[in-house]
């Protein structure tokens, strides 16, 4: 899991520190049209225990981006969700 940034933020008065992180990352081919060919791995690592824990877990709904890599002609896909510090390590724990 690659942290993007973290920051604090108060929860019922109390500072909790939060991570914005990468939880899940994959790459297509050089296809026409990537965001219809995302669609099936994105879907099935919803439906996966780590996807539900992330849903239930994250601050606000994860998103998903995806970048083009010209020099290996294909394309990266990353879902990227704010956490707990304390939600994050146990994900790393569990599923990393």
């Amino acid at each position: 899991m690659k942290v993007l940034k973290t920051w604090v933020k108060e929860v019922d008065g109390k500072p909790v520190k939060w991570v914005k992180a990468v939880v899940h990352s994959f790459t297509l081919g050089d296809v026409e049209d990537p965001d219809i060919y995302a669609a099936q791995p994105l879907h099935n690592w919803l439906e996966s225990g780590a996807g539900k824990w992330i849903i239930e877990n994250a601050g606000d709904t994860p998103v998903w981006h995806k970048t083009a890599d010209p020099e290996r002609l294909c394309y990266k896909v990353v879902v990227v969700a704010e956490l707990k510090e304390s939600d994050a390590a146990l994900y790393v724990l569990k599923w990393c």
